[in-house]
């Protein structure tokens, strides 16, 4: 629904980068050691004496053997062929050619900060060089396992999300534009609550962009959890934040309906998102939809979710009657402020923000935005 302005995205991209290359290349570098051990390239002690923390090369070690034989590092001398899944030898190959890809800067950092709109043919692109697109569904299986092994998702984001989500300041959920998203730390800086870190383009159907970072949308758990789940998406048939909000092309409307002679009660009030381009522009079908799979209105239920906040539209509606009922100079003067000073009138007075750019800082910006620029239209002058 809002954008994450470019500028501060590809500046945060950057520094996620050079954050998570290290780790990466700290567990490639284990990974190569534990198979060269079970090839029989280097002895059982190069991993003993290795620096790494000794969790990581249980792990490491089991993800290799039958029935998670390495209990602890005294058992790491089970670390035989042997005692290995069938796969390691016969993929022996293909397996080390893809840590060998992954091994290398230039081409982690073609696949860390591709951009949304080449995301998928990248990762289609690497599927094909290892022959994961056609073929034998059980050496797919283990390849994409062994991508997302690599990768560790769950291991490497947790080790950056706190400080992303610091560093993009996306205080409101950019699907939903409802709910509060921000990054929040102790006074130890010890994480307390951050977004959910969704993946556009799902992890099971996009192995090689588990870490992407502008496939990784910082949004609130129903978005992510509740709503979007692993459904396939592509950019063709959805809107992603890094790329796109609706803008003016997509507008909530209200209608009032003068049920209750109290204005501000929620039953007077219909509120839905009108999408105001050709149904034959692209980005109609990524709002909207051309069927019920297609569309972010569709697949976030934002016009059932906002049908709940017709309380904050009758407040909004009180408001801007005061404000148009020749009361402009009274509520500029009780508020501090002279008749120019019209965007900070409009954040204290109807308690959000009006510049577009800003909506990610405040939950239900894009709704208070466009109900008042309908009503008010001389305030966005």
């Amino acid at each position: 629904m809002i954008a994450i302005p470019p500028a501060l995205s590809n500046t945060i991209a950057r520094i996620y980068f050079d954050l998570i290359k290290v780790r990466i290349f700290e567990r490639i570098h284990l990974i190569s050691m534990v198979m060269d051990v079970l090839g029989g390239n280097q002895p059982l002690s190069s991993i003993q004496h290795d620096a790494a923390n000794g969790n990581s090369k249980i792990s490491v070690a089991n993800f290799f053997v039958n029935g998670n034989l390495i209990k602890t590092l005294a058992d790491l001398p089970k670390l035989k062929m042997s005692n290995a899944h069938n796969w390691v030898s016969t993929y022996n190959s293909t397996l080390r050619n893809i840590l060998t890809h992954f091994n290398h800067e230039m081409r982690l950092r073609k696949i860390i900060l591709v951009s949304p709109t080449n995301a998928a043919t990248v990762d289609r692109e690497l599927k094909r060089r290892f022959k994961m697109m056609t073929g034998n569904s059980g050496k797919k299986a283990i390849l994409t396992k062994f991508v997302n092994f690599i990768l560790d998702y769950e291991g490497m984001h947790k080790y950056v999300a706190y400080q992303v989500g610091i560093e993009l300041g996306i205080d409101c959920c950019p699907y939903c534009n409802r709910m509060p998203n921000q990054t929040i730390v102790d006074e130890n800086d010890n994480g307390v609550i951050r977004p959910a870190f969704d993946h556009f383009l799902s992890q099971s159907h996009y192995p090689f962009l588990a870490l992407s970072f502008f496939n990784l949308v910082p949004c609130c758990f129903y978005c992510n959890t509740s709503l979007k789940g692993g459904k396939k998406l592509s950019i063709n048939t959805h809107l992603n934040p890094f790329l796109h909000g609706y803008g003016q092309d997509c507008v909530f409307k209200a209608n009032l309906k003068n049920l209750h002679a109290d204005i501000s009660h929620p039953d007077n009030f219909e509120v839905r998102l009108h999408c105001v381009i050709p149904a034959t522009n692209p980005k109609y079908r990524r709002i909207v939809g051309n069927n019920l799979s297609e569309g972010n209105i569709n697949l976030f239920k934002l016009n059932s979710l906002y049908y709940s906040h017709r309380d904050i539209i009758g407040e909004l509606w009180l408001k801007a009657q005061k404000y148009s009922s020749g009361h402009q100079g009274a509520l500029f003067t009780s508020l501090g402020l002279r008749q120019e000073e019209k965007e900070k009138f409009y954040r204290l007075y109807f308690g959000n923000y009006r510049n577009e750019d800003d909506f990610v800082k405040r939950p239900l910006s894009k709704l208070t935005h466009d109900i008042i620029r309908e009503m008010l239209p001389d305030l966005f002058v």
